[in-house]
């Protein structure tokens, strides 16, 4: 008797884990479509707080959902891994986007330098380097 109530509580107990992984995958996944969006849209900072908001509500309502009495399995560890795997998507994103920032502006800089530099250089003289350091600091 005792064999199968034990049988039982690790089939539920096993079953409440792996739905609550699953659920916690589709989240990922979800969550990644809604802030590719919604940076688009809001800029990044509003965008990931309020997709992770947003997600992390909905896999504790899931959670709730998809609970079962008997096993009184604690899905807490599963919460952190979601946690995490926002933290290093949002982590992978930002360095995209700063990336991006970064060489539209070098070749904006570099663009503006470029054609008034090259025309001090052709017409050196003697005041050619402090002009070209007021060119810089007019910029900068």
């Amino acid at each position: 008797m005792e064999v199968i109530y034990f049988d039982e509580s690790v089939r539920t107990s096993k079953r409440q884990e792996l739905e609550t992984k699953l659920l916690q995958a589709k989240t990922l996944d979800d969550f990644k479509e809604a802030l590719d969006k919604a940076i688009e849209r809001e800029g990044f900072a509003v965008a990931v707080h309020d997709c992770t908001q947003s997600f992390m509500l909905k896999f504790d309502k899931g959670c709730e959902d998809a609970a079962i009495e008997q096993a009184r399995w604690d899905p807490l560890k599963v919460l952190e891994k979601l946690r995490r795997d926002i933290d290093v998507y949002v982590t992978s994103v930002r360095a995209a986007k700063l990336s991006e920032l970064t060489t539209l502006y070098e070749g904006q800089l570099n663009r503006a330098l470029s054609e008034p530099v090259e025309a001090l250089l052709d017409a050196a003289s003697d005041d050619t380097w402090p002009a070209i350091r007021e060119l810089l600091q007019g910029i900068c």
